[in-house]
C-alpha cells in the first residue's frame, strides 16, 4: 500500500500528527513579512490620499484647465510606460530593499514639498508637473522592486499567499483610501492633506529597515548589456500569448480608467459641486469588487 497524506496537511516528523494548514495562510507568523506588509499597507493608504489630493490641488487651488489636469495625470503614470523595462533590468542586478528605501525617501520629499510650497505661496503648475513626474518615477522603482523582493523574503512556496495578502491591501486601500483622502482634503485643504502620504512613506521606510532577513545578492550575468536584458524581457512578454493578453488587457484598462477618472474629478467638482469627501466616497464605492477577489486569490 502507498501512504497518502490528505491535501492541505503536512508531516513534520515520522509518526507525528499532520498539521492542517491554516485556511488564512501561514505568513501571519512570519515576522519580517508582516513588517513589510504592514509598512506597505500604510504606504498604500497614503498613496491613495495623494492620488485624490494631488489632482484636487490642481483643480481647486491652482484652477487647472482640463488640459493641465490631463498633463498631471499623464506625468504621474507615463514613467511606467517609458521606464519600467529599463528600471526592471537595472534593479535585477541589485539588492531590492535599499532601492525600495531610497524610492520611499524620494516620495517622502517630493510629496512633502506640495504642502510646504502651498503654504509658502510658491506652488504653481510647472512645479506641480515636475513633482508629479518625480513621484511617478519613484513609484516605478518601488513597484518593480517589491515584486522581486517578496520571493526572497518568504520563499517561492509561500509566494501566492504573500501576493494575495498584498493584493488585499491594494484592494482595501483602493476602497477606503479615496474616502480618507476626501475627508482630509475637506478638513485640511488639498495640499496639506498630502502630508499624510508623506508620513506614510516614513512608516514604510521604518518597516523595511526593521526587516532582519538578509537579502541575497543577485547573480550578475557576465558580459550582458542592459539593452540585451530588456530585449529578453520584451521577448518573454510578447512571445507568450497568455502574458501578452494579460499585459494588453491591463494596459487598456489602466488607460481607460485614468481617462475616465480625470474627467470625473473635473465634472464632480466643477459641474456637480461635490465636496471632496463625497468625491472620495464615490471613487471608493467603485473599487469594492477588488477586496473579495484578492482575499480569495490564494484559495484557487
Amino acid at each position: 500500500m502507498t501512504d497518502q497524506t490528505p491535501a492541505g496537511t503536512t508531516e513534520t516528523a515520522v509518526g507525528a500528527q499532520p498539521t492542517r494548514r491554516s485556511h488564512w495562510g501561514v505568513l501571519w507568523t512570519h515576522a519580517d513579512f508582516m513588517k513589510f506588509w504592514a509598512g506597505e499597507t500604510v504606504s498604500l493608504f497614503g498613496t491613495q490620499v495623494t492620488s485624490l489630493a494631488l489632482p484636487l490641488t490642481a483643480i481647486i487651488v491652482l484652477r487647472a484647465t482640463p488640459g493641465q489636469l490631463g498633463v498631471i495625470r499623464f506625468l504621474l503614470t507615463v514613467p511606467f510606460l517609458l521606464l519600467a523595462l529599463l528600471i526592471g533590468a537595472w534593479v535585477d542586478r541589485r539588492r531590492k530593499r535599499p532601492v525600495m528605501i531610497g524610492s520611499n525617501a524620494a516620495r517622502f520629499v517630493l510629496v512633502g514639498l506640495v504642502p510646504i510650497l502651498a503654504v509658502a505661496g510658491a506652488l504653481g503648475m510647472p512645479i506641480l508637473y515636475l513633482l508629479a513626474f518625480g513621484i511617478g518615477v519613484a513609484t516605478v522603482f518601488f513597484d518593480v522592486c517589491w515584486m522581486s523582493y517578496v520571493p526572497s523574503l518568504v520563499g517561492r512556496d509561500k509566494l501566492a499567499e504573500a501576493n494575495s495578502k498584498v493584493a488585499t491591501s491594494y484592494a482595501v486601500a483602493d476602497v477606503s483610501g479615496p474616502g480618507l483622502g476626501g475627508v482630509l482634503v475637506q478638513l485640511l485643504g488639498a495640499p496639506k492633506a498630502m502630508a499624510a502620504d508623506a508620513l506614510s512613506y516614513l512608516v514604510s521606510i521604518g518597516a523595511l529597515l526593521a526587516i532582519k532577513t538578509e537579502e541575497p545578492a543577485p547573480e550578475r550575468p557576465a558580459e550582458r548589456h542592459l539593452l540585451a536584458e530588456i530585449r529578453e524581457g520584451l521577448h518573454l512578454v510578447l512571445g507568450n500569448r497568455y502574458v501578452r493578453a494579460t499585459t494588453t488587457q491591463g494596459g487598456l484598462w489602466n488607460f481607460c480608467y485614468i481617462m475616465t477618472d480625470t474627467i470625473f474629478l473635473l465634472y464632480a467638482i466643477r459641474e456637480l459641486h461635490f465636496k471632496p469627501s463625497l468625491v472620495g466616497l464615490v471613487i471608493g464605492v467603485g473599487m469594492t469588487g477588488g477586496i473579495l477577489v484578492s482575499a480569495l486569490a490564494s484559495s484557487f
